[in-house]
């Protein structure tokens, strides 16, 4: 199979997100879209699965061919059970459902060649999308990632851990011609990120997907469609990531000096120009003087107009020349993230502490555990999904109530906080929201302030359901710059922002002198992290507190 796109164009509401946009994915190939938040990756992925009509353009792949997309944001359908999430990611729910109703117009005593050809389509596509053997390999496809949940479970009772793993399992176990899939690495442990890498590297099937983790995008992707703001265009790059990087930079080095030759020799010429009619004009200015003073006669001036008219003549040709001059179009200023976290001077020297603490959520205990935040601490707190890392974030940010040992939490004043559901107030706007968050500014200093991240009035117009993850992420990342503070407290910061941002959030971390802890699967943010402190977390237990370089 392969999905082939051509001209294609998408928008969101009235405003073009891009356009002629065309590549194709075959068998065996690994498309990255990459670009900035909020440039149409995600609307192109609709685009292609069907979901959105494009505003221009075609995308071409056979009737008969399926197309799976796993969306960002996993949100399950309310009150969606473990197994029909499964069922719903396979595909399998809506060949079920086809199938159900081709039978059930058989079973009516309809025996049709119309309705005979309904059922065999139907069953066909139910057994094409793995419908046949599905719970039997769904059983062995959740041990195989770790994920221990009971089918009938409500998917909503899992941690964002297990929802990353359900979301894995889905993709494991799905039969589509075509994948499409939307970070589908975020909330993602090491192991998880270890089986996505070896099934897209495996697949036999066109695969495109969007993903900001660097590690992975190196180790998969055969292509890049990228989103390019400065050359404002998409453009195709065939070769891996690390391969793109320098071929991008490359081509915005040629365009920058392509456009720069031009602009000095179009400055260039214009000055010839303007020295040629400059030196004409006093020249005629010159000779009607002198023949007012008469210092020289009407013959004699009216050669010294002439001379200053073949100047005039010349300057125009000058500027006719400058105009002829080929124009390349001017590379773009691209809007980039200023990210700075300000500290506290003096904070104090113990910002929290765990005394064998104890928490029950279910059937899962977390603790004993005992730990100490000191004011210039770098914690990587790491384990499996499930492990209990965001409840020791709630238990450290006082958030949640422990059910054994004495805490000290962290002082809300004091913190910042990235958590990893990019949770927001329920509000009308998002600018009511982030007023909520941010209630010691002014509605226009909270607008000047989010507009350093991004965020302009139509987007702080809409409803914070209706932001998409990189917005809400911006936003809060917007939240946690504000004010100095004395610790940060960073769930899967890297999750939904683009690679310049990425790249802003660890240098700013790298400047930040107050105590961070960080929870992250971005294998090259860890490596940038210097980490003073890593606290291990596997099934409830700290394992190891050790020291690092």
């Amino acid at each position: 199979m392969t999905i082939t796109l051509t001209g294609v164009a998408i928008e969101r509401g009235s405003r073009i997100l891009a356009a002629d946009v065309s590549f194709s994915a075959a068998a065996d190939e690994v498309v990255g879209l990459i670009g900035p938040n909020g440039c149409g990756k995600s609307t192109l992925l609709d685009v292609i699965a069907g979901r959105l009509a494009p505003a221009a353009g075609q995308v071409s792949l056979s009737a008969a061919d399926s197309v799976g997309l796993m969306a960002q944001g996993r949100s399950a359908s309310a009150g969606a059970t473990v197994l029909e999430c499964v069922h719903e990611a396979t595909g399998v729910a809506r060949a079920s459902q086809r199938l159900a109703s081709a039978t059930a117009l058989l079973e009516s005593g309809d025996l049709s060649p119309a309705a005979s050809q309904a059922y065999d389509a139907a069953l066909a596509e139910w057994l094409a999308r793995g419908g046949a053997d599905l719970d039997d390999r769904m059983a062995k496809t959740f041990a195989e990632v770790g994920l221990q949940a009971d089918p009938d479970q409500t998917a909503a009772t899992l941690s964002g851990g297990q929802a990353a793993r359900l979301s894995l399992a889905g993709v494991l176990l799905s039969r589509y011609d075509a994948l499409l899939l939307d970070e589908p690495t975020n909330d993602l442990d090491r192991a998880g990120l270890e089986l996505l890498q070896g099934f897209v590297a495996d697949a036999d099937v066109p695969i495109i997907l969007v993903s900001h983790d660097r590690a992975f995008l190196a180790a998969t992707i055969t292509a890049v469609v990228e989103f390019d703001p400065v050359l404002g265009r998409t453009l195709l790059y065939r070769g891996g990531f690390d391969a793109w990087q320098a071929e991008r930079a490359a081509a915005r080095e040629a365009a920058a000096q392509e456009y720069a030759d031009y602009a000095s020799a179009h400055a260039a010429l214009t000055t010839r120009a303007r020295a040629a009619r400059d030196t004409a004009n006093r020249g005629a200015s010159t000779a009607r003087r002198k023949f007012a003073a008469g210092r020289v006669d009407k013959v004699t001036r009216d050669r010294m107009v002439d001379g200053a008219t073949g100047g005039a003549q010349a300057a125009r040709r000058i500027e006719a020349q400058a105009e002829r001059l080929p124009a390349p179009e001017q590379p773009r200023r691209q809007w980039q993230l200023r990210l700075q976290f300000p500290a506290l001077p003096d904070a104090p020297r113990v910002l929290a502490s765990l005394d064998g603490v104890v928490v029950r959520a279910g059937s899962f205990t977390l603790g004993p555990v005992s730990a100490t935040l000191h004011s210039r601490d770098r914690v990587l707190l790491s384990g499996a999904n499930g492990a209990g890392k965001t409840l020791l974030l709630a238990i450290l940010r006082g958030t949640q109530v422990a059910d054994g040992g004495r805490v000290t939490a962290l002082e809300g004043r004091l913190t910042a906080v990235l958590d990893q559901g990019r949770a927001l107030p329920d509000s009308p706007t998002a600018l009511a929201a982030a007023r909520i968050l941010l209630p010691l500014l002014t509605a226009e200093e909270v607008r000047t302030h989010l507009a350093k991240f991004g965020l302009d009035a139509d987007d702080l117009g809409r409803s914070p359901s209706l932001l998409s993850w990189g917005e809400r992420t911006r936003l809060q990342l917007a939240v946690a710059a504000s004010r100095p503070t004395a610790a940060l407290v960073l769930d899967e910061p890297t999750n939904h922002i683009d690679l310049p941002a990425i790249e802003q959030l660890e240098q700013a971390l790298a400047a930040y002198p107050g105590a961070v802890v960080l929870v992250s699967h971005d294998a090259r943010l860890r490596s940038t992290f210097r980490a003073t402190s890593h606290w291990r977390l596997d099934a409830g237990q700290m394992v190891t507190e050790t020291k690092e370089d």
